[in-house]
């Protein structure tokens, strides 16, 4: 998927469909609303968002005259707008092999991302320069996160774009800190709507855009403590795209 002028080029995998189908989009994975009907005469179908200007985010799905879903992969995309200094950042699309290089193929010179291993407890550290990352094979899978640094003086409007990932997803757990997001480009409440499995006592510190330092939650007795005066923010509710 890309975009040009008349909007954004999405290419959707069919299987065999007689007839018309149905194109439709969305802004939030739940509900969905049609961008009219076209010929299914090939295995791939491929179409162009005229209406997109000015949506931060949209999904495309195909459906069939009984309104049964009939693609195969979900493409789409996902604004997200990165403040100067250190963000948290997650990738929530398939993207050919995942690789960094493919999944966020321009920034400002001087960006750094921050990946951790958790196997190894340490950063892995890759600039970009001269338009390309240092090492640009390294993969960012869904359910990743990063540190994000934008050495720039403005805010960089970064948009994320793929195959929204499908089936059963899961992201691996430590028992101490880890770098994660959600596996799709999802927002809403950590625990109910995200799905992150939570107990007493966790703590999930969230670095939005423009905020100068982590914004603390807590669990405790199965409430999100909110207190100004001990640094905790309540109910996490982290956006699409962001890192906690």
């Amino acid at each position: 998927m890309h975009s040009s002028r008349s909007g954004p080029q999405c290419l959707s995998e069919l299987g065999s469909v007689p007839g018309k189908v149905r194109i439709e989009t969305s802004g939030d994975l739940k509900t969905w609303n049609s961008l009219g009907k076209t010929p299914a005469e090939k295995e791939f179908l491929q179409f162009s968002d005229s209406s997109a200007a000015g949506q931060h985010r949209r999904f495309y799905r195909v459906t069939d005259s009984d309104g049964k879903v009939v693609s195969k992969n979900v493409p789409g995309y996902a604004d997200v707008l990165l403040a100067p200094g250190v963000s948290m950042l997650t990738i929530p699309f398939l993207s050919g092999e995942n690789t960094i290089a493919e999944l966020i193929p321009f920034v400002p010179d001087g960006s750094v991302v921050y990946h951790y291993d958790s196997a190894n407890g340490a950063y892995a550290i890759n600039m970009f320069f001269w338009g390309e990352w240092d090492e640009p094979e390294t993969k960012i899978l869904p359910g990743t996160g990063l540190f994000f640094r934008n050495d720039s003086r403005a805010s960089v409007a970064l948009s994320l774009r793929g195959v929204v990932p499908q089936g059963k997803l899961a992201t691996p757990l430590g028992v101490r800190w880890e770098l994660i997001g959600s596996p799709i480009p999802q927002s809403g409440r950590a625990d109910t709507d995200l799905g992150l499995p939570v107990g007493e006592g966790d703590v999930l510190l969230r670095m939005p855009p423009g905020a100068a330092r982590y914004q603390r939650h807590q669990l405790v007795e199965g409430q999100w403590l909110e207190s100004e005066a001990d640094g905790l923010c309540g109910v996490p509710k982290p956006g699409v795209g962001e890192g906690f």
